[in-house]
């Protein structure tokens, strides 16, 4: 097998091919030449070509654009945003007001509010909101000096009002506040022991405990309706035991609505029980239910106020308050 010839080595041959061609005939062919300072030209063959690298993405370049997205995509997709969410810090004392059906009221009213409910005790509500853990809360009673000195706000949704109920034909006309705590706890079980015809007292108290307690609170602070009180469910059934027991007296909420036929209020202290004596501080035994914000309410807290204070809103609260 002959010696290979390099390119170098071929264009030496063909230049003095054509050499030999001029000094035979004078003038070198011009294709000739051409082709040969061609060949000259061409950079000799590698002979360890390098290996080709598939380049990895870089986002940092500017150069690179981003993969094509789907057909007929002509934008980059975006995530949407997350929905909001307010907290609300709901204290024990104002749990039956804000109970399940106002939440869904409300969540069907204000669906953008995406209202959260933290229940707890009601100063533990009011700390919450002072940490910033909440938007805003909904309390039974009021504000501290130093809560409000703090810089949180309170306003009014409304008043859970408590008081007693007789027969309309009971001598009885007026309780003191001692004699309403004596009667209440089964120390006194007799109208005569307060000046009165009646005969034996019987009690007729609510059968849910919170609203009992909440009641006790509100009549007798400290104190709780003795083991001998009958239970009731409704204004109603205590309507119909009242018309039968003689000498009865129930306890009952003070709504915006007239009291169940056969029944009216005893006063205490000779103060009927009604929302304008609550508030000049005559009649207490009840208490107020707050909203309580960091400052004036706004934003989530100003919504749910207006809907508590429109139409469908004081609907419902009504069921347990009055509102004004």
């Amino acid at each position: 097998m002959g010696r290979k010839t390099t390119p170098g080595q071929a264009v030496a041959l063909v230049l003095l091919a054509v050499a030999a061609i001029a000094c035979d005939s004078g003038d070198p062919d011009p294709r000739v030449v051409a082709a040969a300072l061609d060949a000259e030209r061409q950079p000799p063959p590698d002979r360890n070509p390098p290996v080709p690298e598939v380049a990895e993405g870089n986002p940092s370049d500017p150069s690179e654009s981003p993969p094509p997205g789907p057909a007929a995509e002509t934008q980059i997709r975006e995530d949407a945003p997350a929905a909001r969410t307010t907290t609300i810090a709901l204290g024990i004392d104002a749990a039956h007001v804000v109970d399940s059906i106002v939440q869904r009221a409300v969540a069907q009213a204000c669906p953008d509010l995406g209202a959260k409910y933290a229940p707890c005790s009601d100063r533990d509500a009011v700390e919450v909101l002072m940490v910033g853990r909440a938007e805003f809360g909904v309390i039974g009673g009021p504000l501290s000096q130093r809560e409000v000195e703090a810089g949180l706000a309170q306003t009014r949704i409304g008043i859970e009002l408590f008081a007693l109920a007789i027969a309309q034909d009971l001598p009885a006309r007026s309780l003191s506040r001692t004699q309403v705590r004596q009667l209440l706890t089964g120390e006194v079980t007799r109208w005569e022991q307060f000046g009165y015809e009646g005969g034996d007292i019987t009690i007729f108290a609510p059968a849910d405990r919170n609203v009992a307690q909440r009641a006790a609170h509100a009549l007798m602070p400290g104190d709780n309706f003795p083991a001998t009180a009958r239970r009731v469910d409704s204004e109603r059934e205590l309507a119909n035991n009242i018309r039968v027991v003689s000498g009865s007296i129930g306890v009952v909420h003070v709504l915006d609505r007239p009291l169940e036929e056969g029944l009216r209020l005893l006063p205490i202290d000779w103060i009927a029980a009604t929302a304008e004596t609550f508030e000049n501080d005559t009649y207490p035994f009840g208490q107020a239910v707050h909203l309580v914000t960091s400052g004036s309410p706004t934003g989530a807290s100003l919504k749910f106020l207006e809907y508590a204070r429109s139409e469908p809103g004081r609907s419902l609260l009504q069921r347990s308050l009055l509102v004004r």
